[in-house]
């Protein structure tokens, strides 16, 4: 036997329908506000507790004011920005907006996660945002878009980014430029010796590390800090960092069973493996031999 369907009462039809309109014409107010002038048009559709997931970086914006504070970053990082709707509908508590937008990255463009260095190249990608709608106002973002794609025309595949941290960080570490160093590392940056099994975390710990270092060998007399093998990811997110330092021990090496006497010279292979994020390091294993130390007059492959 056929189901008999229960009619929808025409009020409830006409408010639900009512609510699809209203959520259109919430979406058309949006789109046509984008990259525009009053960003406050675009804050009043936002509950306070919205939460905006940015879905190719894993980034969540939680409340209104943190997308207060990022919007007009990404809108000022190309003032030529347009865009061209795609797609837009929407139903009851949803709503889909695609676009297409392009411009010239002339200022520097912030995501949490990551950050992009005016490169002054051009961009065009298209992007997918999935709303929901609760009582008049935007509570949950889901925003979609190709990464690689920006990156590819950006230039920073293979790493602008990561070249250009490759090149200060090298200017830094072979000269012992302390404090040019201190601005390449996060603040919340973890760098563990992974012979001693020491972690140092945060940019005061790494300080107290880096004095400790610098106190405890002299160079001169083409003694220094050679690099011997430099490697990024494609993505340039790691970074491989690769050398050999040859010093003379003073007083002040740190105490340990593999302690050479003060004077000693040493030569002694290092590698440190390196995660990025934004143009500074995040986290750093570095790797060495503690008896090499202890080994007068080495001659190693890698330093000659």
């Amino acid at each position: 036997m056929d189901k008999i369907l229960t009619p929808v009462p025409e009020s409830d039809f006409q408010a639900r329908t009512q609510r699809i309109q209203d959520n259109l014409r919430m979406m058309r107010t949006y789109f046509d506000a984008l990259f525009g002038k009053n960003l406050n048009v675009i804050l009043d559709m936002l509950d306070e507790t919205i939460e905006w997931l940015i879905v190719p970086t894993g980034d969540t914006l939680k409340g209104k004011a943190e997308i207060a504070k990022l919007a007009p970053n990404h809108w000022t990082a190309s003032p030529d920005r347009i865009k061209t709707l795609v797609n837009l509908f929407a139903s009851e508590e949803y709503a889909s907006l695609e676009y297409r937008t392009a411009g010239t990255l002339t200022n520097q463009a912030d995501f949490p996660s990551i950050k992009f260095e005016p490169t002054g190249k051009k961009y065009e990608f298209q992007c997918s945002f999935v709303f929901h709608i609760a009582n008049g106002k935007i509570d949950r973002v889901h925003e979609y878009f190709d990464m690689e794609t920006i990156k590819r025309q950006l230039g920073t595949v293979g790493g602008q980014q990561s070249t250009d941290l490759v090149k200060a960080f090298a200017a830094a570490f072979t000269s012992d430029d302390i404090e040019s160093f201190y601005k390449l590392i996060d603040p919340g940056c973890e760098w563990g010796i992974v012979a001693t099994g020491e972690t140092f975390r945060g940019l005061d710990q790494i300080k107290q590390l880096t004095m400790r270092s610098v106190a405890a060998r002299t160079h001169g007399a083409g003694l220094g800090i050679k690099p011997t093998n430099i490697f990024t990811n494609a993505e340039g997110t790691k970074l491989c960092w690769e050398y050999m330092h040859t010093a003379v021990v003073t007083d002040k090496w740190p105490s340990s069973t593999h302690r050479p006497a003060p004077g000693t010279k040493i030569a002694l292979p290092i590698v440190l493996i390196c995660e990025t994020c934004g143009g500074k390091l995040v986290k750093v294993r570095e790797y060495f031999d503690l008896l090499t130390v202890t080994k007068p007059g080495i001659p190693h492959k890698l330093y000659s």
